[in-house]
């Protein structure tokens, strides 16, 4: 029994590292990222298009939430 309940939570503990299905590959450096829409913080939506050739470098930081 001790050892289907260890297996049990090694399981749930490694489940979550598996990478997310149906994602895109990984950009490559130098090329363009795939166009996308997303809502900020401040509920406005902003399209990666349409700041495109307005700005040098754009950074796209994803976190989280960790409380």
């Amino acid at each position: 029994m001790k050892r289907l309940i260890a297996a049990a939570f090694l399981l749930l503990a490694i489940a979550p590292a598996a990478p997310a299905r149906g994602q895109e590959g990984k950009v490559q450096v130098g090329k363009l990222a795939p166009d996308f829409v997303v809502t900020g913080i401040d509920g406005k939506d902003f399209k990666l298009s349409s700041k495109l050739g307005k700005d040098k470098n754009i950074v796209l930081m994803f976190s989280r939430a960790s409380w």
